[in-house]
């Protein structure tokens, strides 16, 4: 808990720079590269790819340890709701790429984090409030316990960018590699409905 706590006053200092731009190096007059923002992700990310247990930690471990080949996995015939590309992934991580579990789980801690919080910093009028209601609403922890559900939400923040610009095509493409690695992101398929709509 105390180290929860100790990230967590961390981010918020670290969130407060970024909003108000301390620390951050000009390039040029259009390129700015936000250290403090670059830091948080670094923070978070390394956080929970590093973590040893909480919740289904030790779950998750077993199973990359003994994830077998994506050609076995693909002579399965997963079906499109059974998140394969997440399982497809940790397959061939585990046999192509590393078998280390660490690696792995630092991977999906900064696309994870990394995804979300550049969607918070980019719609948000007070990121420190927003990275706050990040902890408290419990979706950082989620990234930790809920990996396939929070690798779908990181993905669908690409979607709503998509969204928001009438790229509707771009849209769906990448609501449909979010629902391979969770099969409730096709609730995403009625968003469009609702845009410009109170």
């Amino acid at each position: 808990m105390l180290q929860i706590l100790f990230v967590l006053g961390v981010a918020l200092l670290l969130a407060y720079f970024s909003q108000n731009g301390t620390f951050s190096v000009n390039i040029s007059n259009k390129t700015k590269i936000d250290v403090p923002l670059i830091a948080l992700i670094c923070l978070l990310g390394f956080f929970s790819g590093l973590r040893t247990n909480y919740n289904d930690t030790y779950l998750y471990i077993k199973l990359f340890k003994s994830a077998d080949t994506l050609q076995n996995y693909l002579d399965t015939n997963p079906g499109i709701f059974e998140n394969p590309l997440f399982y497809g992934f940790r397959n061939f991580f585990r046999n192509e790429i590393s078998d280390n579990h660490h690696l792995y789980l630092v991977i999906f801690g900064f696309f994870t984090n990394g995804s979300m919080i550049r969607f918070i910093k980019k719609y948000s009028s007070n990121f420190v409030l927003s990275v706050l209601i990040y902890f408290s609403v419990g979706l950082f922890y989620d990234t930790m316990g809920a990996l396939k559900q929070t690798v779908a939400i990181a993905v669908l923040t690409y979607a709503i960018d998509a969204l928001l610009k009438k790229k509707y095509l771009l849209y769906y493409i990448i609501v449909l590699i979010a629902v391979l690695c969770h099969s409730y992101a096709i609730f995403f398929i009625i968003l469009p409905i609702f845009t410009n709509r109170p």
